[in-house]
């Protein structure tokens, strides 16, 4: 690990601003963003990891270095070729937003869109590859609203329990949503 990586990925969720929450409205923004939020990588790299032309990265990393949740973290080189290596600033980031504020409200619902699809991508690709490690839990209850905070941070506390480093771990992906039910009107 590079010498200034603890303080490019301090352990604290980090804030976004409505511009760096809007950032993030692209399926393709977001997965490149949640990859270098797991690790440090090239733009070659990147385009394996998520199999999409290197090219089309380019623009897409320029705008999460511009609205500043991405940096430059070092270089290699790979035969006479030098790269870039890049890592998100934090582990986790809060996307809770100002809902009266116009601009946030749009960046917050285009971000959960982009959250949801890239979701929605990777079940139908088990499905379609019949993977067995995979579910889909929805689930109606009841929480003092009051509570909500400490929910997350126990949610978060639980992947934190199960989350393992090392060549035999295997990657999957939760995305929780916690979402008010308001009554139909009739």
């Amino acid at each position: 690990m590079p010498p200034d990586q603890k303080s490019i990925r301090p352990e604290q969720d980090v804030k976004l601003e409505a511009r760096q929450l809007r950032s993030l409205g692209s399926e393709l923004r977001f997965r490149l963003f949640h990859l270098l939020v797991q690790q440090e990588a090239s733009m070659a790299d990147a385009a394996i990891a998520l199999n999409v032309p290197e090219k089309s990265l380019y623009y897409h990393l320029r705008i999460l270095l511009s609205v500043g949740i991405v940096k430059q973290t070092g270089a290699r080189s790979i035969g006479k070729k030098p790269q870039k290596l890049y890592r998100a600033i934090a582990e986790g980031f809060s996307l809770n937003a100002d809902l009266n504020d116009p601009e946030q409200l749009d960046a917050s619902i285009r971000n959960s869109e982009a959250i949801l699809r890239a979701t929605m991508r990777e079940y139908r690709q088990n499905l379609e590859e019949r993977v067995d490690e995979r579910f889909i839990l929805r689930r109606r209850f009841k929480i003092d609203p009051a509570k909500t905070e400490d929910f997350r941070q126990k949610l978060f506390a639980i992947y934190k329990e199960f989350e393992v480093d090392g060549d035999k771990a295997t990657d999957y992906v939760i995305t929780s949503v916690l979402s008010r039910v308001t009554p139909r009107r009739s």
